[in-house]
């Protein structure tokens, strides 16, 4: 009963079993040996490959969150992708590092070396109370490429974007504070996913200015009136 009471506890506390499902997941990313994974992937590359390639959109951006990461860097890298329509990057509290610094995941660097060759426009958002991705981190400098167009990585601040109650109430639970990267903002900020995804600016801009411009940089590329911060 002592030691049933204990995984009940750190299930519901710690989110035990959750976490291990999630390593045991990571596991066979990283080896490449579950069928159903891999389809999965390849389903996925082939659906992008195919919008990249009917060219009617003014850009294609993949996001990619915790180790969604790892799909949509793999999938990017093939060929079919990354030369079809110079498609753009942006990956928010990344587990790619988990499974990249595996040494059975040969295939995955590889992916990240074709990204930077290709000088995809990457941002990596980062932020220090999200323990679950690798903070300070590059992705592709700390998986060993060196050369190409490295990520962006911007580093964020949630206490910025919520309000003192919000911040307050999730901080202590860590999977909210992971999937805050992929949440409304309850203030403006320089980032917020759904802006990025959704609003009027080309990932080109928000990249080169490491997420959404202020006014004045709005102004000087023709979205006057628009003030997401």
């Amino acid at each position: 009963l002592s030691t049933g009471a204990g995984i009940y506890w750190a299930s519901r506390q710690a989110h035990l079993l959750l976490m291990m499902d999630d390593w045991h997941f990571a596991i066979r990313l990283a080896r490449k040996d579950n069928q159903a994974i891999e389809a999965v992937k390849s389903v996925f590359a082939q659906q992008l490959a195919a919008e990249c390639a009917n060219g009617h959109y003014d850009e294609v951006l993949v996001i990619g969150h915790s180790l969604g990461c790892v799909f949509a860097v793999d999938s990017l890298s093939s060929p079919s992708v990354v030369g079809a329509h110079k498609p753009s990057l942006m990956t928010i509290g990344s587990s790619l590092l988990k499974i990249a610094l595996q040494p059975k995941a040969a295939w995955l660097r590889h992916s990240i070396a074709s990204l930077t060759s290709a000088n995809v426009k990457w941002l990596d958002i980062q932020a220090l109370t999200d323990v679950i991705s690798f903070y300070r981190s590059n992705p592709a400098a700390s998986a060993g490429i060196t050369t190409g167009l490295k990520p962006m990585v911007q580093r964020i601040h949630f206490k910025d974007m919520l309000l003192e109650t919000s911040y307050r109430r999730n901080r202590r639970n860590f999977f909210k504070t992971h999937r805050q990267f992929v949440l409304g903002n309850e203030k403006r900020y320089f980032y917020s996913m759904h802006m990025i995804a959704c609003g009027p600016l080309p990932f080109a801009v928000i990249w080169a200015d490491g997420g959404i411009p202020d006014h004045d940089a709005l102004v000087e590329n023709g979205f006057a009136g628009r003030r997401p911060r």
